[in-house]
C-alpha cells in the first residue's frame, strides 16, 4: 500500500511474525525493466539459504501483489507465474 509520502508500507497481518530464519531477501527497482525475471534470477541465486518456499512481490505504487508457494524458486516459478 502507498504511505503518504508515497513510498510502499506492509503492515503484517494479524498473526503474522514477518521473516523467519534462514530467509533470503532480494529487492529490485528497475522501472521499465522486467523485474519479475531479475527477481527469479536473484532469488534462484540465494536458493542456497533455504528450499522450503519462495515468493515475489511486485508493486506499482498502489497496490503489492504477490505470488509465493512451498518448493525451490525453479519449481515455484515458470514463465507464466
Amino acid at each position: 500500500m502507498a504511505r503518504g509520502d508515497g513510498r510502499l508500507g506492509h503492515d503484517l497481518l494479524p498473526g503474522e511474525k514477518g521473516p523467519q530464519d534462514a530467509c533470503g531477501v532480494f529487492g529490485v527497482w528497475a522501472p521499465g525493466e522486467d523485474v519479475a525475471k531479475l527477481t527469479y534470477f536473484g532469488l534462484y541465486a540465494l536458493q542456497h539459504r533455504g528450499q522450503e518456499s519462495a515468493g515475489i512481490a511486485t508493486g506499482d505504487g498502489e497496490k503489492i501483489l504477490v505470488y509465493k508457494d512451498m518448493g525451490l524458486v525453479s519449481q515455484v516459478f515458470d514463465e507464466t507465474a
